[in-house]
């Protein structure tokens, strides 16, 4: 699984060579890193691909193409995979990647199953109940908030990190295995502990409290920009990788537990999930807690149905039901960013505020 292993393709021969592996697989698995994906000023590293399938189905290729030395003509190819709805392409929360390569590119990621999205969407066929939905809206939000106002958070959904999602479906034995020798802070409670896996040369996975760990936030992420630094080290390597690994680990558990029966429902929800911030006039600003949270925005799971509202607080046009609403009015705000808002401040507290209300456009 080490960097030595995989070719980092940094010429437009070393594209066209892969192509064929590409093509002739039975799925990708795509993942990219960078600077800050997604946002304002966010830059892209790398393209990570893994061909699975095809003519070696036991022997994954994994490619990672290095975005600043590949150019926008010799990355061409790369880009057509990767807008071609007739490859499948397995990812992981790919709104960030997809953000990143819409707004460098002006192109696409068609054909994806977001495995965040069949995540979800199998909570129900895993036979998760209400209680264990609150529990998981507990680690962002108030409890409290939960307990006095649960009307406020009917259709509110918990995303799953990668490790998280690791951790639950037991693929990994200890909170540090899943991506050794890299910071991993998970989202948690604040009285959680959060681990540190042994990147520093240490033997044994070192524990700290959130106090403790407040300063250090993870090595890779808090120093983004040394994905732009050249040459990228083993580490950074060996961490692109290994993300491929596990995506592809998860996704065949998730086949072989039936879990990805309503494929094309969920293939419908993962496009709309990667493309939300298609909308924009340009990439987010991190900043924004409506379009970056935790929690799953409306009209994912779902098509948005009838005369579609703008959202104050996301700004999107979404469905009435997405709203709290009467027969006249609904709030200015959507369910999801209304408690995102209560949580920081931006929301009036009050539902029955009527500032808080809008009348309903009839058409």
């Amino acid at each position: 699984m080490s960097a030595a292993t995989y070719p980092v393709c940094t010429t437009g021969e070393a594209v066209a060579a892969s192509l064929p592996i590409l093509k002739a697989a039975e799925y990708l698995v795509v993942d990219c890193e960078g600077e800050n994906l997604g946002d304002r000023y966010g830059r892209l590293s790398l393209i990570s691909i893994g061909a699975y399938g095809g003519s070696t189905p036991d022997i994954p290729h994994i490619f990672l193409y290095d975005a600043t030395e590949l150019n926008h003509q010799t990355l061409t190819p790369i880009l057509e995979v990767l807008s071609d709805p007739e490859i499948l392409k397995v990812m992981w929360d790919g709104r960030m990647d997809f953000t990143e390569i819409y707004f460098s590119y002006g192109t696409t990621i068609e054909g994806v199953l977001d495995l965040q999205i069949a995540e979800i969407m199998s909570r129900g066929r895993r036979g998760e109940t209400e209680r264990k939905r609150l529990e998981r809206l507990a680690t962002f939000f108030r409890p409290k908030a939960l307990e006095e106002n649960p009307e406020e958070y009917e259709q509110v959904q918990m995303v799953l990190g990668m490790q998280r999602c690791l951790e639950e479906h037991r693929l990994i034995r200890s909170p540090g295995e899943a991506k050794d020798r890299v910071c991993i802070f998970p989202f948690q409670p604040r009285t959680r502990w959060l681990t540190l896996a042994a990147m520093l040369g240490l033997s044994s996975v070192v524990h700290f409290s959130i106090n403790a760990a407040a300063q250090m936030k993870g090595v890779f992420r808090n120093n983004a920009e040394q994905w732009m630094e050249r040459p990228l080290g083993p580490d950074l390597l060996d961490y692109a990788i290994k993300d491929i690994h596990l995506i592809n680990m998860i996704y065949r558990h998730f086949l072989i537990q039936s879990y990805l029966t309503r494929t094309k429902e969920m293939l419908e929800a993962s496009e709309r999930y990667i493309s939300i911030n298609s909308d924009l006039r340009m990439k987010p600003n991190r900043s924004d807690c409506y379009r970056s949270s935790p929690v799953l925005p409306l009209d994912i799971l779902e098509e948005p149905k009838g005369i579609l509202y703008d959202c104050d607080g996301c700004q999107r046009e979404l469905s009435l039901g997405c709203f709290h609403h009467t027969l006249w009015k609904r709030q200015k705000m959507c369910r999801v960013c209304r408690v995102v808002g209560l949580r920081k401040g931006r929301a009036v507290v009050d539902i029955k505020d009527k500032d808080s209300w809008v009348s309903i456009e009839i058409p």
